[in-house]
């Protein structure tokens, strides 16, 4: 019996139905957070699919993640954000369609190491932007990291993968509603979301950027993720290593965006205006070599 990893990401009549509208998948390249990624073929362009099969799934995941996420894909347009060409629900399975990245975050930091300052605020500049689009819609992604950030083949920074997105207003009567499910990568998790109370969405994002930021500076997580308890230990004493060598504007940056303390966290539209990022508008990030 075939091992159900070697599945194809499709039947051959919805494969004959996708080429009817332009689009053949090719090899797998990644997993997504409930999905895997394959190479595809848009008219002659190199694009992406996110492929989810129904059946491998929670009742939880149906009902809930897999709706924001497709909501989010369709509403978000924004050239620092995923962009999704068409959506199909075909025999159980789902088919995102989107733009091909010609790599991610991860794999420029494995290959190439930490980056230079100058190189980083540029590129980041970019992941803010995409972040602050996301959150004026009234979304939050909730698994910032840099696996999730993608280059696409000018070097410009891409958000993607909002399997975890949602709504932080209520459709009803408008009102911010907190966040109850622990979700996102350890690593990445603020402090309030790993004391599993209710949370502002938004802000654990800003954690969780916080995160990326000193991981391209660094090559380095700030705080160990082999044990829950002692990490969220950590988070709260703001016991992490601060390089000597960065700018004082970057150690200020990173010290407000790892703020334990919700009240004195640094939001989005004030990373925007930090003096770290300040005279980075419209500069293009310095080309790294293809991963």
């Amino acid at each position: 019996m075939q091992d159900s990893d070697e599945e194809p990401p499709c039947s051959k009549e919805v494969e004959e139905f996708l080429k009817g509208r332009g689009y053949v998948i090719g090899e797998k390249i990644s997993y997504g957070s409930y999905g895997k990624v394959y190479k595809a073929v848009r008219f002659d362009e190199e694009i992406a699919v996110k492929v989810i099969n129904l059946k491998n799934t929670s009742r939880e995941t149906r009902n809930k993640f897999l709706p924001r996420e497709t909501f989010a894909l369709k509403t978000l347009r924004h050239k620092n954000v995923i962009v999704v060409h068409d959506i199909f629900t075909l025999t159980n399975k789902i088919y995102i369609f989107m733009s091909l990245g010609r790599g991610d975050l991860i794999d420029v930091l494995e290959k190439n190491g930490a980056f230079q300052e100058e190189q980083c605020k540029i590129l980041f500049k970019e992941i803010v932007d995409g972040l602050e689009f996301v959150h004026n819609h009234g979304l939050t992604h909730r698994d910032l990291k840099v696996d999730n950030i993608l280059l696409d083949k000018n070097g410009h920074a891409i958000i993607t993968d909002f399997g975890f997105a949602r709504r932080v207003y209520d459709k009803v009567d408008g009102r911010r509603v907190l966040a109850e499910t622990y979700c996102g990568t350890t690593a990445y998790i603020a402090p309030e979301v790993l004391e599993q109370k209710p949370y502002n969405p938004q802000m654990a994002d800003v954690w969780s950027l916080g995160v990326v930021l000193y991981l391209m500076m660094n090559d380095t997580f700030p705080f160990d993720d082999n044990d829950d308890k002692k990490m969220l230990i950590a988070q709260q004493n703001r016991d992490y290593v601060i390089e000597q060598n960065w700018s004082s504007e970057l150690k200020d940056l990173i010290a407000k965006m790892l703020e334990p303390n919700l009240q004195e966290r640094i939001t989005v539209p004030q990373i925007l205006a930090h003096p770290w990022l300040a005279g980075v508008e419209n500069k293009t990030p310095q080309l790294i070599t293809d991963t």
